[in-house]
């Protein structure tokens, strides 16, 4: 069990501080009161927890799991230990705390930066350094085993968007249309997409991004990775889908092309055999939509807030790249 340092305190994301001492951080009566009560009475726990030396920055943070998901986090953070081993600048697991109710805390290094947006990303050096994180994942690929857990998974979704049970879930709500559209982009681009595969980090928004301050790219949440042995350049579609596109229309045309051409750029520096054809992104962009309407589907009712909320944004992209995707070099 972690031991924090006396004077420290643990800061849960959307709270207030809370001033622990070494003995108080692991007591389950204190940490508890690190947890809020609401949803009609329900315990909702916060994701993170941030860890603070009195009068230094912060020196870890804490990710919060059930038992059940720790397992699985547990591959997560062996995969991410190889990946550091590898060159790849990511956290790493140092520690654990019981928590209350059979929660556990994985503590992890805490790693300062600022996560990109369109205005202030070297988009080349983001592009050199996905081509790295590439290598590295290439070379630890078959001891994770990744191509297997990829297939199941590719398997358990091509299935559910050939079912008629896909159509019936979505029957009689008004965004059905919208989600027949893009489960028919999984199934129109599913043989291109499984094609010159590579293992990526599946979930490369600029949430996932950090800049360090030696101008080091650290690469966050490797949940996806373990199973996401797609298309080579889907990473690099998800950066322009995320990062570029939502400013194309303040920064202009012109701005869109140089940053879109550097970050394919940068990328092809380092894995000099990946060639990225025109409208490759593209096609991504709208495949990866796809993926992310079955998995919604398999994962909340379609007519929840939750599902609604991510096909009108799903929908804003597919917009970006109708309007902008003839940029893609």
């Amino acid at each position: 069990m972690a031991r924090a340092p006396a004077h420290q305190g643990i800061l849960p994301l959307g709270l207030g501080w809370e001033s622990l001492s070494r003995s108080q951080v692991v007591a389950p009566p204190l940490v508890r009161t690190a947890y809020r009560v609401d949803c009609a009475g329900q315990r909702c726990r916060p994701r993170f927890l941030r860890i603070w030396r009195t009068g230094s920055a912060p020196s870890s943070f804490v990710k919060i799991v059930g038992a059940e998901e720790y397992e699985r986090q547990r591959e997560v953070d062996a995969l991410a230990r190889a990946l550091k081993e590898n060159g790849i600048n990511t956290p790493v697991a140092i520690d654990k705390i019981e928590m209350p109710d059979g929660d556990i805390g994985i503590v992890y290094d805490w790693i300062d930066g600022v996560h990109p947006n369109g205005s202030n990303s070297d988009q080349y050096a983001i592009g050199r350094s996905v081509g790295r994180l590439h290598d590295a994942l290439a070379e630890v690929q078959d001891d994770f085993n990744l191509a297997a857990k990829t297939d199941a998974r590719l398997k358990d979704l091509l299935e559910l968007a050939e079912s008629q049970r896909f159509g019936a879930m979505w029957s009689g709500i008004y965004s059905c249309e919208v989600a027949e559209r893009f489960r028919g982009y999984f199934l129109d681009f599913y043989e291109r997409m499984s094609r010159n595969l590579g293992p990526n980090h599946g979930d490369l928004h600029p949430g996932n991004l950090l800049i360090s301050g030696t101008a080091d790219v650290v690469f966050l949440d490797l949940e996806d990775a373990v199973h996401s042995r797609y298309w080579f350049g889907s990473d690099i579609s998800k950066i322009a889908e995320r990062l570029i596109l939502p400013s194309m229309r303040k920064q202009g045309v012109d701005w869109g092309r140089q940053q879109l051409c550097a970050v394919v750029g940068g990328y092809q520096k380092i894995r000099k055999t990946r060639h990225l054809e025109k409208g490759d992104l593209a096609t991504a962009i709208l495949w990866g939509l796809g993926v992310s309407v079955l998995i919604l589907a398999r994962d909340w009712p379609p007519d929840s807030s939750v599902a609604q909320n991510e096909l009108s944004k799903f929908a804003k992209i597919e917009h970006s790249v109708a309007e902008w995707g003839h940029l893609f070099c």
